[in-house]
């Protein structure tokens, strides 16, 4: 038996699936990432997925690891992050990371946290690569890839972080 839930989250990805369906990655506070399909009637819906978009949504959770979409309705595109190219690509960034290293189906509140409130303060810092860079320290330091916080919001230190979060040294 299949229960229905209503989650909110954020896009991380999308994938176009068939003619009329998307597989969405989603990060949300009671399930971590999830992956779930979703299909519309509508052309400008089908198009209309992409990273970075604030989701009401009622699935299907199962023990599958693609869930089934009932609906979804997005509840912001944050277009306060939108309106500087450079901040825009450093939250790109952080959002493709965590699409890639977060585990499926694994609840992780203070990440989901951290990562919300990175969103809400990353459009008001400049240079724009000082907000990713002190998520991305506190979200190394969750996940025991950095030892301590150093503070330090230099590029030279966000490029670092970016490459011990990929894997490099």
């Amino acid at each position: 038996m299949h229960n229905t839930q209503a989650i909110e989250g954020v896009t991380l990805a999308s994938f176009a699936f068939q003619e009329n369906a998307h597989i969405l990655s989603i990060f949300s506070k009671e399930h971590g990432r999830i992956k779930c399909v979703t299909k519309s009637y509508k052309k400008a819906l089908t198009r209309g997925y992409c990273p970075l978009l604030g989701v009401e949504m009622q699935v299907i959770v199962s023990e599958k690891e693609l869930w089934k979409c009932k609906e979804c309705i997005v509840t912001t595109s944050y277009p306060s992050l939108r309106r500087s190219l450079s901040t825009l690509r450093h939250v790109a960034e952080i959002t493709d990371l965590l699409n890639r290293l977060l585990p499926l189906h694994h609840a992780l509140p203070e990440l989901y946290s951290l990562y919300s409130q990175f969103l809400a303060e990353a459009a008001n810092q400049e240079p724009a690569y000082h907000a990713a860079c002190l998520f991305l320290e506190k979200f190394l330091i969750i996940e025991g890839m950095l030892d301590k916080e150093r503070g330090s919001t230099d590029l030279g230190y966000y490029n670092q972080l970016i490459q011990i979060a990929k894997g490099g040294t």
